[in-house]
């Protein structure tokens, strides 16, 4: 309530038009919300609310559906902001949501450092790839995903060894597993590789990508991914990539 509470300040006291609420990926304080945007509105009708999914994995349907927080405040709100379409925006829509809005990841120059650049004597790796393993017992998509990122790591270490590197979460005990990586540092990251090879996604759904594609394309390093047909929607042929 405190939160909400002090949200109602800000709107009264500078005239707020927009309040933009985001990041739905671990737990988000909704007590008291539903009363106070009603209260907000009724105070100021032509105030905006736009709410975002901004990784939509951790709501797909196929893994688990958009958390009861998302999908109140998505029924609430004027506009929400999805990275992917498909069923997870269709189940939104059946719950009351309106104005789904496909918004694709980007990259944010000013969010990462380029370090040394990207004109390199040497490298750490000649190939590396980033992506994380992980299953839930219930769901047998996500088994799938795991044995076929497993498989990928497999090869490329046969066939590049010490030369290959393996970072991200639930790797222990494979041999080229190099440990997690800090989100603002992989550009940094991505430099010391000749190449990235991007693991399957854990998502079908429509237009869904992980953002690490952009991150990559971002660090100047080449990216080879596997044929994702709604990145053909986003990225166009021999500007932004070769199909």
């Amino acid at each position: 309530p405190q939160l909400w509470n002090h949200v109602q300040e800000i709107v009264f006291d500078h005239q707020v038009d927009l309040i933009f609420i985001q990041f739905f990926h671990g737990s988000v304080q909704t007590h008291g919300m539903e009363e106070a945007i009603l209260r907000l509105r009724k105070h100021h009708p032509r105030l905006l609310i736009f709410t975002s999914a901004g990784d939509a994995f951790t709501g797909s349907c196929l893994i688990r559906p958009p958390s009861s927080e998302f999908s109140l405040l998505s029924r609430l709100a004027d506009a929400s902001f999805l990275t992917s379409m498909g069923g997870f925006a269709e189940r939104l829509a059946r719950q009351g949501a309106h104005n789904l809005i496909f918004l694709p990841h980007a990259f944010s120059e000013k969010s990462f450092s380029y370090g040394s650049g990207r004109i390199k004597d040497t490298y750490r790796f000649d190939v590396m790839m980033v992506a994380s393993v992980g299953f839930s017992p219930r769901n047998r998509q996500s088994w799938v995903n795991l044995w076929r990122r497993w498989r990928i790591a497999d090869h490329l270490y046969r066939r590049y060894g010490s030369r290959f590197g393996l970072f991200g979460h639930g790797w222990g005990r494979h041999p080229a597993y190099q440990g997690s990586i800090v989100f603002l540092e992989q550009v940094d990251l991505f430099q010391q590789s000749r190449l990235v090879v991007d693991g399957r996604g854990p998502s079908d759904e429509t237009y869904y990508a992980s953002d690490r594609p952009f991150y990559i394309a971002g660090s100047g390093t080449p990216l080879v991914q596997f044929h994702t047909p709604r990145f053909e929607k986003i990225f166009h042929p021999d500007r932004h990539a070769y199909y």
